[in-house]
């Protein structure tokens, strides 16, 4: 062996042993007496990309390359040190030279891989994973970084034996754990998920990721208390941790802690002045608070958070946004509906006065809506978001939730007229006859916010805001005739195990299979005497028609109903009936039911 070929052998040895200053002087040492030592020069590239510094390595590897071009792995650690400053096209160039010299080498295809997988082909990425595997089917990382892409289409099973294999192969690889977990936390089996968190920080107690999905898997298993431990484990470790900070706002505000809330948000937002997701969740606090000026502000926010993007129905930039400055009188103005039924019927109302302006005003709302909205005043016409509008006939146009902004409203000056909707009159008449007469109090019903698979980022707060059948039992010793408003698979499935058992010869209307939209709804409404309902579109229908209706909020309430209210400022025939802390709905309902007998008994006597 010659004297460079020990030099290098031992630098090499430094460099595997972590000694990366002694390799450093080393490799160093070699290339002052012999500048195109292609292995020195390689290696040293490798050490600088190790250290952070990709930038420094990339043209010592590219000298090497140079001097002896047909080294595939020095192309791997090339396109390495480009993957690593997010250059991912001179990445996939770099990995594909390796592969044309070597096409069995299986970490240039797992690194073709993931850099497919940073430009969000995953389809070709997966590819790539698998040529790796088939070359070297105990690369973990491989298996590993597959599973990842398979989580993000959705494969979550696949994912999960993915996972399975590369622990047997290495059992103490904690990234393998970890996202293992966010596999699992996907399909909601939350238990199985924390036992993944607790495996990897076995492995690495300052892993910051598990410590912020431990929280939040903690969260939904209703452990507030563990998931606020765990956020502060992680800013423990990394003070900067924008998430961890983030969801500690969110909790604190779901317990009504707002001015740690809002100190949590503030230093999240001061790390990320940007993030849509921290303002939106800010707004949400202002609003909850009645600090309307700061929320509305705030929730525009909304439209750069990719948890809305699903809301939007569309955002049409073409046209100037009306923000409450513009004269208005004989203009067109294209408004409409982004988020929920409810959020529509909310805020419509501010459309008539929109054409109070003098403005020739279109609502664009769900196909359900239409008939319901047509009987707003002042409006030129209402049309189906699923048809649209042709953007090129309006002046304006301004997203029905951005209203609030625009009118400045403030609690003092929120329009909340007694009722600013009514049913049609064809459609009273076809309820009034389905109906018939009653010598009884007629009660309407919804205990269920509905399953929306199509908005999966809301499904915890859905679970947050429904009750079970079963704590409404008490409805059916009333002495009232009870009329079911709700809609829904499986809540109507629930109501008919009611009626076919607990239920049985109670006075008891189920109306979902012939209600047809929102105006049906409307017709049934006029014709009962109180609506109870958990936070649901019925429950701001029945307030927009100015129909008694008690709401059964949770304790950490959506802002729409403020903090710490019974009543509500935007609907005068709103009745609310909070849970007196969090989950607890034992407390609500009982206070409901203590009512509803006062209301009952107090309910005039009907011929």
């Amino acid at each position: 062996m010659l004297q460079s070929d020990d030099e290098i052998a031992s630098a090499i040895r430094l460099h595997n042993a972590g000694e990366l200053v002694g390799a450093k002087q080393a490799y160093e040492a070699i290339l002052t007496n012999k500048p195109d030592h292609h292995q020195a020069l390689h290696m040293l590239g490798v050490l600088y990309a190790q250290s952070g510094s990709p930038s420094k390595g990339i043209p010592l590897i590219r000298q090497s390359l140079q001097v002896n071009p047909f080294q595939p792995l020095v192309f791997v650690h090339l396109g390495n040190c480009y993957q690593q400053l997010s250059m991912f096209d001179q990445a996939l160039e770099s990995y594909d030279r390796a592969i044309f010299l070597d096409a069995k080498l299986a970490l240039a295809h797992h690194g073709r891989g993931n850099a497919l997988a940073a430009k969000g082909r995953n389809n070709e990425s997966l590819a790539a994973y698998d040529e790796a595997l088939r070359q070297m089917p105990t690369l973990v990382q491989a298996l590993v970084n597959r599973s990842i892409i398979l989580s993000k289409n959705g494969d979550y099973a696949r994912a999960i034996e993915g996972y399975d294999k590369a622990i047997a192969l290495f059992p103490n690889y904690a990234e393998a754990h970890f996202n293992r977990g966010v596999a699992l936390m996907s399909l909601d089996r939350f238990s199985e998920a924390l036992s993944c968190c607790d495996r990897a920080l076995e492995l690495r107690p300052d892993y910051v990721a598990a410590l912020v999905n431990r929280g939040y898997v903690l969260d939904q298993m209703k452990d507030l208390a563990g998931a606020i431990v765990s956020y502060q484990k992680a800013i423990g470790i990394k003070p900067d941790e924008v998430t961890a900070l983030t969801n500690l706002g969110e909790l604190h505000s779901r317990q009504a802690e707002f001015p740690a809330a809002l100190e949590f948000f503030g230093r999240a937002l001061a790390l990320s002045p940007n993030d849509p997701l921290i303002i939106n969740w800010r707004a949400y606090t202002h609003l909850l608070l009645g600090n309307y000026q700061q929320g509305w502000r705030d929730f525009e926010s909304r439209f750069d958070n990719a948890r809305c993007a699903s809301y939007m129905e569309r955002w049409p930039t073409r046209l100037p946004r009306w923000d409450g400055t513009a004269a208005l009188d004989g203009k067109s103005i294209l408004l409409y509906a982004e988020q929920g039924f409810g959020d529509t019927i909310q805020f419509c109302r501010y459309a008539p006065l929109i054409a109070a302006r003098g403005a020739r005003v279109t609502l664009e709302v769900p196909a359900i809506l239409v008939p319901l909205c047509e009987g707003l005043p002042g409006l030129e016409r209402v049309v189906s978001s699923q048809v649209g509008a042709t953007l090129k006939d309006f002046d304006f146009y301004c997203p029905l939730m951005s209203l609030p902004l625009a009118f400045n409203t403030t609690l003092d000056t929120i329009p909340a007229t007694k009722a600013y909707f009514k049913a049609m009159p064809s459609r009273l008449a076809l309820w009034k006859q389905a109906l018939g007469p009653s010598s009884k109090p007629r009660i309407g019903f919804v205990w269920s916010g509905g399953e929306r698979p199509n908005q999966p980022e809301l499904r915890f707060v859905h679970s947050r805001r429904n009750v079970s059948l079963s704590m409404l039992t008490e409805l059916a010793e009333t002495d009232c005739q009870l009329v079911s408003l709700q809609k829904g698979t499986t809540a109507e499935a629930e109501l008919e195990r009611f009626l076919n058992n607990e239920w049985q010869g109670v006075d008891c209307l189920n109306l979902a299979a012939d209600l047809k939209d929102f105006a049906d709804t409307a017709a049934v409404i006029e014709q009962l005497d109180l609506v109870i309902s958990v936070d649901t579109s019925v429950a701001h229908l029945a307030g927009a028609l100015g129909k008694p209706v008690w709401i059964l909020n949770r304790f950490d309430t959506c802002w729409r109903w403020l903090w710490a209210r019974d009543d509500s400022p935007w609907y005068s025939s709103v009745r609310l009936f909070r849970q007196s802390k969090l989950n607890d709905w034992e407390s609500a309902v009982t206070q409901m039911f203590k009512s509803l007998k006062k209301w009952r008994a107090e309910f005039p006597t009907r011929s």
